[in-house]
């Protein structure tokens, strides 16, 4: 939650000197080196064996690339308020592909608590947008989905191997595809880089994906992934 908290403010700050491209997906590049040297250091293979790369490129679609990008281009058109509220329905997002792909069972009570919060997080949107909602709320719901399976993939994954091998093992799978979206988004070192945006690509890149995302995959590990799912909702604002 700590790591998580600042994700969407600091992203704001990224995008103007770096675009969206850079400031979302991109941001992982910054962890690439550090997750291979970790590797390395601790004796593991740098790349997933086979019957874990399917989970591990599910892991860096959803939460490498997917969530980080569009989360990216949604707040050049809405505030870090409004995206955290938008996010508020990852949890139940969370819960019902925990259900569908980890086969994790709820009880009903769970599911009644899940849908009240829902129903208000969806209430205060519907106020705040007017009614109607635009393109950055459209990428919000694109990037929850993507998250959400992003999870449910390396909450599983952690169950069978370290959750920071899991966080390592992602971004370096996504380079490749982060690398290419930079280069064809054909954003050079921008004019107005600031020191600001250079910490905030710094703390996105360190912080957000890849040490916050050690604790996370662990807890969702040992703790069950709808149930801690519901947690850090909150904490994105």
């Amino acid at each position: 939650m700590v790591g998580f908290s600042l994700t969407l403010p600091v992203t704001r700050f990224a995008v103007p000197a770096f675009g969206a491209e850079i400031a979302g997906p991109g941001r992982s590049l910054v962890a690439v080196l550090p997750a291979a040297v970790l590797l390395i250091v601790l004796r593991r293979p740098l790349l997933p064996p086979r019957d874990c790369l399917a989970a591990v490129a599910v892991v860096a679609l959803g939460s490498v690339v997917g969530f980080p990008l569009l989360t990216a281009l949604a707040l050049r058109s809405v505030p870090a308020g409004h995206a955290a509220v938008a996010i508020a329905f990852l949890p139940a997002a969370t819960a019902v592909m925990a259900v569908l792909h980890a086969r994790e069972r709820l009880a009903r009570r769970f599911w009644l608590w899940c849908a009240a919060g829902t129903l208000l997080s969806a209430g205060y949107l519907a106020l705040d947008t007017g009614g109607g909602p635009g393109i950055g709320d459209l990428q919000l719901c694109g990037a929850v989905l993507l998250c959400a399976l992003g999870y449910v993939a390396g909450g599983v994954l952690s169950r069978r191997t370290p959750a920071w091998q899991t966080t390592c093992w992602s971004v370096i799978v996504a380079s490749p595809l982060v690398l290419t979206l930079v280069l064809v988004s054909g954003r050079g070192m921008p004019a107005d880089v600031t020191p600001v945006g250079v910490l905030a690509i710094i703390y996105l890149g360190l912080g957000s994906s890849l040490i916050a995302f050690f604790c996370w995959y662990r807890a969702l590990a040992i703790g069950g992934i709808a149930k801690v799912g519901q947690i850090p909702c909150s904490s994105r604002s």
